[in-house]
């Protein structure tokens, strides 16, 4: 009789191969992955950015919200 390991094998089984490794990922794919992420920061920056300046420019221009927005 054999005696079964913790994970159920017997002992006098060979270990199980590792299984292959995932493929690595195209270098363009990841260049191109990285301009989509920078453009998308840069564009929630921008936002961030003119939605605290809307105030400051609609007294400085003496304008509507509404017209300041538009920026």
């Amino acid at each position: 009789m054999e005696r079964k390991t913790r994970t159920g094998r017997s002992r006098s089984e060979p270990p199980a191969t590792p299984a292959a490794g995932p493929e690595r990922l195209d270098s363009a794919l990841l260049k191109l992955a990285g301009i989509v992420v920078v453009g998308a920061l840069a564009s929630l920056l921008d936002t961030a950015i003119l939605s605290v300046a809307i105030d400051g420019l609609g007294r400085r221009f003496d304008a509507l919200p509404a017209t300041v927005q538009r920026v």
